[in-house]
């Protein structure tokens, strides 16, 4: 018999495959393990105790379960480092990409895509589609917008998602300035509708705050949007010259800054189509 198992190690969420691989090993059964997220925190000093403890804990029983497994597969080389060894067989690499042949454009429609973008550049749109939650960095977006605002700098800003965070991003939206144009849109079905916007935009942001790989980065990359992204393990490796800009975590002044400088500067945007398909994976 085949055991199939999930494993979600995150801070925050439930990791379900940390009940779920002790029962299939008892039971004997052939393990699959996917880590889809190891969401520990970059700056650990900054951590309360009990988040430290709690990660601590999550991470220790993760490494029990990933070594009763027979096949693990995960979305970049530090989880495996950390979780199984760098040398193990029995692990896979495989971007955390979620996409059907239909939804990548080509590469001549990216071009062609790109090109109308350009024309229609200032001011440039830039847009944020997560869920409002301050763990995924968008409390320190919203705090660099907030120093774009008061610099009247000039831009179109859509907010896509729910959360804890909303009724602040309404704030800043009823904060906006005549140059400085920030958007409340709320939620999109994660359909062709959603890939339809993200090809509106010359640049989306992705603020993460932990070592997760969005699903969001490759999306983009499909529609031919470049991201300006947080330097975590999951996406650094990704993000380059050509398809977008890192900003460290958490650093609410370079956040600001690199928005800035786009803003001011849009021609310093720039796209290099990439099938999020023909990624290096191990």
């Amino acid at each position: 018999s085949l055991g199939l198992v999930g494993s979600e190690m995150c801070i925050r969420d439930s990791p379900y495959g940390l009940i779920a691989v002790p029962m299939a090993w008892l039971q004997k059964r052939f393990i699959i393990n996917f880590v889809e997220n190891v969401e520990l925190q970059l700056n650990k000093n900054n951590l309360r105790l009990r988040s430290k403890l709690r990660s601590n804990i999550i991470v220790y029983l993760a490494k029990f379960c990933l070594s009763k497994a027979n096949l693990v597969f995960t979305s970049y080389e530090e989880s495996r480092d950390l979780l199984v060894g760098k040398d193990s067989k029995k692990t896979h690499i495989i971007p955390y990409v979620n996409l059907m042949e239909d939804e990548l454009i080509s590469e001549k429609e990216a071009e062609q895509l790109w090109d109308e973008k350009m024309r229609s550049i200032i001011p440039i749109k830039i847009g944020l589609a997560s869920r409002l939650t301050a763990s995924k960095g968008v409390g320190v977006l919203l705090d660099a917008l907030q120093k774009i605002i008061a610099e009247d700098v000039p831009l179109e800003f859509d907010i896509y998602g729910a959360g804890e965070l909303e009724n602040e991003c309404r704030k800043l939206e009823a904060n906006s300035t005549k140059n400085t144009n920030i958007n409340f849109k709320g939620t999109l079905p994660y359909t062709s509708v959603f890939f339809d916007m993200l090809k509106r935009y010359h640049l989306m942001v992705i603020p993460s705050l932990s070592d997760e790989q969005p699903i969001l980065l490759f999306d983009c990359f499909s529609q031919a949007t470049p991201v300006l992204a947080s330097k975590t393990l999951g996406m650094a490796k990704y993000v380059a010259e050509g398809n977008g800009f890192l900003v460290e975590p958490g650093n609410v002044e370079e956040l600001a800054a690199a928005i800035r400088m786009i803003a001011n500067d849009p021609s310093s945007v720039s796209y290099t189509h990439l099938r999020a398909h023909e990624t290096e994976a191990d």
